[in-house]
């Protein structure tokens, strides 16, 4: 019995991780869709974070597995080849906005913290996708 436990465990955490990385791969493809419509920077980064809430509220199960105890760390992120593409598809244009800026000292991880601040302030936007997202 424990051997049958221990083997369906680890088919469970591979099934999983599985999932996880679909999951990344979806939200990197939907993002990355949405940047592409776009030239401007700032109309880029709009475009990539209504994606994100569409891709929450259209795909919970897939978002909860995600996110479900909060962000990757960033040894996570550099072992799962799915987690640093969508990484690399966010950070790009906060990236791209900052060399803009010429601000040499900001960095897009306090940048993206930040969006992610002012996305939970935004609850109109919210709002606005929670109640009929179907992106």
């Amino acid at each position: 019995m424990a051997l049958w436990w221990s083997i369906n465990r680890r088919h469970c955490r591979y099934i999983l991780l599985e999932l996880t990385k679909k999951g990344f791969m979806l939200l990197a493809c939907r993002m990355n869709e949405a940047k592409n419509k776009h030239e401007d920077l700032e109309d880029q980064i709009e475009a990539m974070w209504l994606a994100y809430w569409k891709f929450a509220f259209k795909h919970k199960e897939y978002y909860q597995l995600m996110f479900g105890l909060g962000m990757p760390g960033c040894e996570t992120v550099k072992q799962i080849p799915e987690m640093a593409a969508f990484t690399e598809i966010v950070l790009a244009p906060v990236r791209d906005m900052l060399a803009k800026s010429k601000n040499a000292n900001a960095d897009p991880w306090t940048m993206r913290s930040a969006l992610d601040d002012a996305s939970l302030i935004n609850c109109s936007a919210l709002a606005r996708f929670s109640a009929g997202a179907n992106g």
